[in-house]
């Protein structure tokens, strides 16, 4: 990724002797692992659970290299930070593939690929689900053209700025922050709501009212950016 192996922890079950099977993305929370959902794999599926969280205090995980280290959930114990709108050095970012967002979002694309090349996997029946930071990227995987649907269990992005200085859609009086340029380049280019314009799943997200992961108030904005 960006030209430097990283070595992605996946699990995969399916029901033995399967042929034709719909594949399905098995996509973890924040602090969470792969696990398979196996009353999916009961009904016939063939699923793949990744590790995008690299949480060392696990036995088996997802091995980032030292240059990649903010694609550790706990980059800060480690001694890295997790790369948003700004650097470890404080600049603003200016290339979206330096964010950990893009780490994560290329590494299920990976986790995708290798889904699609067992041999038990109709390809053309496809989908995903993520729960939580799961969820959260799951917009992403929703504009793969391999995956016909996907479901976000929470996760509905607005964090990034909206969430994180408290630019709530309803606040009275409204408060207008200024963006930063790093800010502003990631809400374009790498937030999960800059992907609705080009999604082409069928797209369902779960929430509960008094579940805070993401700028909620703001979720149905996200479905008005989809096309038609």
């Amino acid at each position: 990724m960006n030209g430097i192996e990283i070595r992605v922890f996946c699990k995969y079950a399916v029901k033995a002797g399967a042929k034709q099977a719909p594949g399905l993305m098995n996509v973890h929370g924040w602090m969470g692992g792969p696990a398979i959902d196996q009353g999916y794999v009961n009904d016939g599926w063939a699923v793949m659970a990744h590790d995008y969280s690299g949480l060392t205090k696990r036995e088996h995980h997802t091995k980032y290299p030292k240059t990649m280290g903010h694609g550790h959930m706990d980059a800060r114990e480690k001694g890295f930070k997790l790369i948003y709108d700004s650097m470890p050095d404080g600049s603003q970012m200016i290339d979206p593939k330096a964010t950990s967002h893009y780490l994560w979002n290329a590494i299920q694309r990976r986790a995708l690929s290798y889904l699609l090349a067992q041999k038990e996997v109709d390809p053309d029946r496809i989908g995903a689900k993520g729960y939580s930071y799961g969820g959260t990227i799951m917009w992403n995987m929703g504009m793969d053209p391999r995956v016909k649907a996907v479901v976000a269990y929470f996760g509905i992005g607005w964090i990034n700025y909206y969430r994180d200085r408290s630019v709530w859609k309803h606040n009275l009086p409204y408060k207008d922050v200024p963006k930063s340029p790093g800010q502003a380049l990631f809400l374009s280019a790498v937030a999960p709501q800059a992907h609705a314009p080009y999604i082409t799943a069928a797209s369902l997200w779960l929430s509960g009212s008094n579940d805070h992961h993401g700028g909620h108030e703001r979720g149905c904005d996200t479905f008005k950016k989809f096309k038609a």
